[in-house]
């Protein structure tokens, strides 16, 4: 059985656009395109807006145009900290000798990377979020 093809709001050209010439572009760059596009949608839980049958896709320019916006952001908050899965993020003491982790506080039952600051306030002040944003925790 095939894996489910995701959902993505923005594309390799849109990530180039987003971060200008010269910008170092993360090594896994689709694969981080994937997971920015589902922390968007969990984050976007709630919203409504038009999609097209086939793709699942926005099929207002606005609505598409805010997610893809809110994914480049994603993924350079994602590449910042260095964290694509968001898990470094859970712990904040690792031993490896002894193999010793102690769970970060807040972090218990973290579903999805954290959701970053930029695309946070995408999504808010475009008024696509309903309620709180759902930041992955």
């Amino acid at each position: 059985m095939p894996l489910p093809t995701p959902r993505v709001y923005a594309t390799t050209a849109d990530y180039m656009q987003y971060v200008g010439d010269g910008a170092v572009l993360p090594a896994r760059l689709q694969y981080q395109l994937q997971l920015a596009s589902a922390v968007i949608d969990f984050a976007m839980t709630g919203a409504v807006y038009d999609t097209d049958p086939a793709t699942q896709l926005p099929t207002d320019p606005d609505v598409a145009s805010m997610m893809c916006l809110a994914v480049c952001q994603q993924v350079e908050f994602q590449s910042d900290v260095d964290d694509d899965t968001g898990t470094k993020a859970r712990f904040d003491q690792v031993s490896l000798s002894g193999v010793s982790m102690h769970r970060a506080a807040g972090t218990a039952g973290m579903a999805l990377p954290p959701l970053g600051p930029q695309p946070m306030l995408t999504l808010m002040n475009a008024g696509a979020l309903p309620t709180a944003p759902q930041s992955g925790r």
